[in-house]
């Protein structure tokens, strides 16, 4: 019997193995669409308010929110400027015994910030580099 079980798993390691997994490489292109640049970066950025703020002790536990202060935006700001950034999401908590509820929450997805911020940083770059061409001009 041990030679038996032995055999089907040895003929089962060898017919995993012997296939061929095929993974297709697929590019930027391939996979998205609309494509454009993001512009007036800076602009848009200048919209937010950034805020140091506390959670409410009450909604600490209960909703797993980090105890702290907090660096963020206010969801409504951000959702005025990106609202493509703001989710909605659902959090089940306990509310006594046996007795749960759900909370539904907005969140900022922060890492939609991401190129926003390296576009922005490119604006200005380009600022700095004309005013630095046109404070030498002025120096001759």
């Amino acid at each position: 019997m041990k030679n038996k079980m032995k055999s089907l798993v040895i003929g089962l390691i060898a017919c995993f193995a012997t296939q061929n997994v095929m993974a297709q490489e697929m590019n930027d292109t391939e996979l998205k669409k609309y494509i454009r640049p993001v512009s007036d970066a800076t602009a848009q950025l200048l919209k937010l308010k950034p805020q140091l703020f506390e959670y409410k002790a009450e909604f600490n536990r209960s909703l797993k929110l980090p105890a702290g202060r907090q660096f963020g935006f206010g969801v409504e700001n951000v959702e005025t400027v990106f609202p493509q950034l703001v989710k909605s999401k659902t959090i089940s908590y306990t509310a006594g015994k046996n007795l749960f509820k759900q909370a539904y929450v907005k969140e900022v997805e922060m890492e939609g910030l991401i190129p926003v911020l390296v576009e922005s940083i490119r604006e200005l770059q380009t600022q700095i580099s004309q005013l630095k061409a046109e404070l030498q001009a002025l120096k001759k």
